[in-house]
């Protein structure tokens, strides 16, 4: 892993041109709309898998001097908050605070343990990369669930995947076309202000068009897709820092034209818990 501060390439399009990108659609945007039209289990199997496939992403992004993390602390990180999520959803269990608090601490307190009995115990260490792996990316897939389990969860979860995807395919092409000023060179430096902004005028449009499609009306579907929009590039930038910092292009290489799930993912669990957040205090203003 090098060192923090290095200079970095400048970015090239994930994963290796416009052809993977689209083949790797073409076969998973099926199987992900699949598994949300049905919900319950088929969901949460599927963002279950992309948090288990997904987590060793993390590890290694953070990872330092060959420190590899135990592969049951981390299934634990990820199982626990998306586990949690899927009870709450079923009215099995209460996920307010307190409680959620102390739940949460479990993987995190047997992961240190863990490490304990590791020859070269790091514990800084194995404590950041369980808690970014619990709280980033089983946290904020765990979301996912609880959107798709509401009154509306279908059609809530219908926009936030219309207007994440119109947000990300606007803000790439139109990125790669006509961009000329850079958002955030410091972190991305593929990343543009006209993308940018094409992308949220797209996805609330597509957020907006699919909404009205499932019965989605007022106000409220304006307000909680704009909320959601502007959480795409925000997330988008949160990874691409960690990706900076650790100096590496992609997370992973397990979506040719994409790279990582963490890369295909980053915007969309972002965006999925703020929609979360949003629509539910909607409804308990309504």
């Amino acid at each position: 892993m090098k060192r923090l501060g290095v200079a970095r390439q400048p970015e090239r399009p994930a994963g290796g041109g416009l052809k993977a990108r689209v083949a790797t659609a073409v076969v998973g945007a099926p199987l992900l709309l699949g598994a949300l039209w049905l919900g319950g289990l088929p969901w949460l199997i599927l963002v279950a898998a992309v948090g288990l496939l997904g987590a060793p992403e993390v590890a290694r992004l953070y990872g330092r001097d060959g420190w590899r993390a135990p592969s049951d602390g981390l299934i634990l990180a990820v199982l626990w908050p998306i586990g949690l999520a899927y009870l709450a959803g079923e009215g099995l269990v209460d996920l307010l605070w307190p409680q959620a608090g102390a739940l949460l601490a479990v993987p995190l307190l047997y992961g240190l343990v863990r490490e304990l009995f590791r020859p070269h115990p790091q514990l800084l260490t194995a404590a950041a990369v369980l808690a970014v792996t619990l709280v980033y990316w089983g946290g904020l897939l765990a979301h996912l669930i609880l959107l798709r389990a509401l009154p509306q969860g279908l059609a809530w979860s219908l926009v936030l995947v219309a207007g994440t995807w119109g947000a990300d395919i606007a803000a790439y092409f139109i990125g790669r076309q006509w961009g000329r000023r850079r958002l955030a060179p410091h972190l991305s430096p593929g990343k543009t202000v006209e993308g940018t902004v094409a992308g949220l005028v797209a996805g609330l449009a597509s957020a907006g068009l699919v909404g009205w499609g499932v019965g989605l009306k007022g106000p409220g579907l304006l307000w909680a897709g704009a909320a959601m929009v502007l959480a795409v590039p925000l997330g988008d930038l949160i990874e691409s820092g960690f990706k900076r910092e650790a100096g590496v292009k992609d997370s992973g290489s397990l979506l040719p034209g994409h790279g990582g799930l963490l890369d295909r993912f980053d915007s969309l669990i972002l965006a999925g818990a703020v929609l979360y957040h949003w629509v539910t205090w909607l409804q308990g203003g309504l």
